[in-house]
């Protein structure tokens, strides 16, 4: 199994003479000495395995986390170290632990051995992160070393997806409050600090006020709305643990225009973008910092643009779920507020 992170460092001390190794590049020196610390040093984006503790008694190297319980304390140590032993220390079982949570049904791919994104607290939780563009940015934050938790209500898409980038995931319906509630507080117990909120759940309305069922209108509320609050909400805790940490709020360009034929999905969508600038306000004094992704017409399963759109000018416009993907990264690595896409 590959572990990915997004930067590279050195500084841990005393690994195990036995320790396996065995997918480790070779780039650089064998060993280093760095502010007092005596280690080897390899680029973490290629350590290609690192075992971990199991109940047949492998005694191997457990994780990031643990390694770094025997450096000694000192303001001077490596960032990274300083963070992880903040992290570690709030959970007494660490990052390697396994752990079913029924009442939810979290799953993990690989529930022995977490991502290099949790071992360096590289956490992020995606909700919608069964297909379309929830898939996709998972998919993105995955190859820039996160390890994601994925969020949505159908167990299948969310299992396969989970797998492929090794990460894990909890079935929830966003619009139920209690539930989100109840899954962010076992999350929790995992992984008590996470980095990443991504509110990318929604579903579509394609009719006006005056022809949409009731409750459909209020599907589309719950779901593109209040579902980002209440995720906000529930992760709070973690998100402040994890600080400097992000939030990302998908919302949508009808955020910011009215377009009758689908009056109940925009107003949805103003109510998000105005819940997402607000945060982007009050947010900052607690280490998390907002995103807003507002974008056009994208090509998704529940959002079939090309079919639905006249042939046109309209079309080129169009674009696919790994372009907001890219975006999301982009803006998580420059500190950008707000975009548009395609424009």
């Amino acid at each position: 199994m590959k572990n990915r992170v997004g930067n590279a460092w050195s500084g841990l001390a005393d690994a195990p003479a036995d320790a396996d190794i065995s997918g480790v590049g070779s780039n650089g020196p064998p060993s280093s000495s760095r502010n007092g610390l005596s280690a080897k040093v390899t680029p973490v984006r290629e350590v290609a395995a690192i075992r971990t503790a199991s109940s047949s008694g492998d005694t191997g190297w457990g994780s990031c986390a643990e390694l770094n319980v025997s450096t000694p304390e000192r303001k001077d140590a490596p960032r990274e170290i300083r963070r992880l032993r903040r992290v570690n220390s709030a959970s007494s079982s660490g990052y390697a632990r396994s752990r079913s949570i029924a009442s939810i049904r979290v799953r993990s791919a690989s529930m022995e051995d977490l991502g290099a994104g949790a071992r360096m607290g590289r956490v992020a939780v995606v909700t919608g992160g069964s297909s379309g563009i929830g898939a996709e940015i998972a998919r993105a934050l995955g190859r820039d070393g996160w390890h994601c938790i994925l969020l949505a209500r159908g167990e299948d898409r969310l299992r396969k997806v989970a797998a492929e980038i090794g990460g894990e995931y909890a079935v929830c319906d966003v619009r139920d409050r209690e539930a989100v509630e109840r899954t962010a507080e076992e999350l929790r117990e995992r992984h008590p600090a996470i980095g990443l909120l991504v509110n990318n759940a929604g579903i579509p309305g394609r009719s006006g006020f005056l022809e949409m069922a009731p409750e459909t209108i209020e599907d589309i509320v719950r779901t593109n709305y209040l579902g980002s609050v209440w995720c906000l909400r529930a992760f709070l805790p973690a998100l402040e643990a994890g600080a400097p940490s992000h939030l990302v709020n998908n919302v949508s360009v009808e955020g910011a225009v009215a377009f009758p034929p689908v009056g109940p999905y925009a107003a949805s969508k103003h109510a998000q973008l105005a819940f997402s600038r607000a945060l982007a306000a009050e947010l900052p004094s607690r280490g998390i910092r907002v995103h807003t992704v507002n974008a056009g017409w994208v090509e998704t399963e529940g959002f079939p643009q090309r079919t639905t759109l006249r042939p046109g000018p309209l079309h080129r416009a169009i674009v696919e779920p790994d372009a907001v993907a890219r975006l999301v990264v982009r803006m998580l690595e420059r500190g950008r507020r707000e975009a548009f896409i395609p424009w």
